[in-house]
């Protein structure tokens, strides 16, 4: 189903300028021979592939490949429909046979479908990269904010150093992808805010017990350390994703 109004609006061009190349086509050239036949099926398939690969690329992900390498796309199509069409046309007028003009028309598509095929992928990977950080950066953010509020807490005052020390780590890590540790993290920080409200409710509680608070302080200190190791775990990781992308690209 199309989507996009201007991929609809592109529909609909083409299915009038594929009729309207029809109806001429018969006019100009009355025959019915199998070489203008033929012809005129891939004067068809010229008009319409160009169009159909517009509509996928504006009706999908793929538009959030990159203004340079969508008009790339755009032109590659173009070129493939100026191609094919004037090769029928030209081919028929020469006299070749529907053999001949079959044959070259499906090498120029494949060539053509593999460039596009290539640009695809690339844009592809472009976009799902660029999903993969703005995912990042909506993770890192959350734990940032999570780590804020905490640190606000007028019973969490006693920490607030370490959670400080957190905030900070989080705020200056790395955002540009996801990692193998962000689910421990994530569950570091649910850990540590559960920690602080059972700090909060013993001290409140009318049955003080000191020697349960210090076990909690240091259950407190534990987790934070293990939470700024996985911050540092998981900037290392995005680094030597980053060197291995960069030697193989």
């Amino acid at each position: 189903m199309i989507n996009s109004k201007r991929a609809k609006l592109a529909a609909i061009a083409a299915l009038i300028l594929v009729f309207a190349t029809v109806l001429l086509y018969m006019r100009l050239f009355p025959g019915q021979e199998k070489a203008r036949m033929v012809s005129l099926a891939f004067i068809v398939v010229g008009i319409a592939l160009p169009v159909i690969g517009y509509i996928r690329i504006e009706d999908s992900q793929a538009r959030q490949m990159g203004p340079g390498l969508r008009a790339g796309v755009y032109l590659l199509l173009v070129i493939y429909g100026l191609s094919a069409v004037s090769m029928s046309v030209l081919l028929m007028l020469l006299g070749a046979g529907a053999g001949l003009i079959a044959t070259l028309e499906i090498v120029l598509t494949m060539a053509f479908g593999a460039a596009f095929t290539f640009a695809a992928v690339l844009g592809g990977d472009r976009v799902k990269n660029n999903t993969r950080a703005l995912e990042a950066v909506a993770f890192m953010r959350a734990l940032e904010e999570d780590i804020y509020r905490m640190s606000r807490e007028k019973d969490n005052m006693k920490f607030n150093a370490r959670l400080k020390r957190i905030e900070e780590a989080v705020r200056y890590s790395d955002y540009s992808g996801l990692t193998s540790f962000d689910a421990g993290l994530a569950e570091k920080i649910r850990e540590l805010k559960y920690a602080l409200l059972e700090v909060a409710e013993s001290r409140a509680g009318s049955n003080y017990d000191n020697s349960r608070d210090e076990l909690l302080d240091k259950q407190i200190e534990i987790i934070t350390e293990d939470i700024l190791r996985l911050i540092q775990d998981r900037n290392r990781e995005l680094i030597n994703e980053k060197k291995a992308r960069s030697l193989n690209g």
